[in-house]
C-alpha cells in the first residue's frame, strides 16, 4: 500500500478565482491550487498499478474520504483524510488516518492490517512512509521559496511553471492559470537530477469541478512505475465522522 500512497494523485481542481493570475506571486499561484477543493467532502475510488523493473506488477485499490471541520467548531485540526485499503474478503487491508492542523503540524497514523495495530508515523519523511501531495499539498510548502520558469504547454494547454525550493530537492508544477490544475509535477534530488515525474491524462468536469482521472509517476531511481486510476468521486456529506477519527487503543484488563 505505501508504494500506491505515496503517489496516490487524485488531480482535483477548484473552480476558476476572481483573482488575475498575471498578479500573483510563485507562492500564491500555488496556494490557489492548494486550496482548490477547501470546504468540499467528498468519496473517491482509485485503482493502483505498479510496474517494477522486470515487469511484475501488483494491484490494489482504495476508498478515500475527505472532510473538511467546520470554523465553527473552533478545533485545532481543520481536514481530516481517511484511506482504506480495498482487498478481497476476508482479508484486512492496511487504513490511514491524516489530520490537517492549523499550526501546520499534520498528524499522520496507520493500522497494520495483521495485528490491528496503530501505528503513528507522524515524523516519517514523506518519501519513505506516506506523501499525499498529490491529494492535498500540506500548508507548510508554502513557507518554501517559489521562483517562475517560463511558461511551458502540457497537453496542449499552457501552464505557469513554478519551481519550489527545498533543501531535500526541488519540486516543479505545471499549473494552468484558469483552473489552477497541476498538469505535471517533477521532483528532483539534491543533484538538482530528476528523481520521479508525475504525468495526467483524461481529462474530465464533474459539477463544475475539473480534475484529471489518471496519472502515471516514474521514479527514476528505483525504476518503478505507478499508475493511478480514479474510479469513482462524489462529493459527500458525512453524518458519521467516526471514519475520520483512528479508533481507541484496546486495553487489557488489569488482574485482580
Amino acid at each position: 500500500m505505501r508504494k500506491y500512497i505515496q503517489s496516490i494523485s487524485i488531480l482535483l481542481i477548484f473552480i476558476q478565482l476572481g483573482i488575475s493570475s498575471d498578479k500573483l506571486t510563485a507562492n500564491q499561484f500555488v496556494e490557489n491550487s492548494i486550496k482548490r477543493l477547501d470546504n468540499i467532502d467528498c468519496k473517491m475510488i482509485i485503482n493502483g498499478k505498479s510496474i517494477e523493473g522486470k515487469g511484475k506488477e501488483e494491484k490494489t485499490s482504495f476508498e478515500i474520504y475527505i472532510h473538511w471541520v467546520p470554523e465553527s467548531e473552533n478545533l485545532e485540526t481543520y481536514k481530516k483524510i481517511y484511506i482504506k485499503e480495498l482487498v478481497e474478503e476476508g482479508k484486512k487491508g492496511k487504513k490511514l488516518w491524516v489530520h490537517f492542523r492549523k499550526d501546520k503540524k499534520d498528524k499522520k497514523w496507520m493500522m497494520l492490517p495483521r495485528s490491528g495495530k496503530i501505528k503513528d508515523i507522524t515524523d516519517k519523511k514523506s518519501s519513505q512512509k506516506v506523501d499525499l501531495s498529490s491529494i492535498s499539498f500540506p500548508l507548510e510548502t508554502l513557507k518554501n521559496e517559489m521562483v517562475f520558469l517560463d511558461d511551458e504547454k502540457v497537453n496542449e494547454v499552457l501552464c505557469k511553471v513554478v519551481e519550489i525550493k527545498d533543501e531535500d530537492g526541488n519540486i516543479r508544477l505545471w499549473i494552468d492559470p484558469v483552473d489552477f490544475l497541476i498538469h505535471k509535477k517533477v521532483y528532483y534530488n539534491k543533484k538538482s537530477e530528476v528523481s520521479r515525474e508525475a504525468t495526467f491524462s483524461d481529462l474530465i468536469e464533474y459539477e463544475g469541478l475539473k480534475f484529471y482521472k489518471k496519472e502515471t509517476i516514474y521514479n527514476i531511481k528505483k525504476e518503478t512505475t505507478v499508475e493511478m486510476s480514479l474510479q469513482e468521486f462524489e462529493k459527500a456529506t458525512f453524518d458519521n465522522l467516526d471514519r475520520f477519527n483512528t479508533p481507541l487503543k484496546k486495553t487489557t484488563p488489569s488482574k485482580k
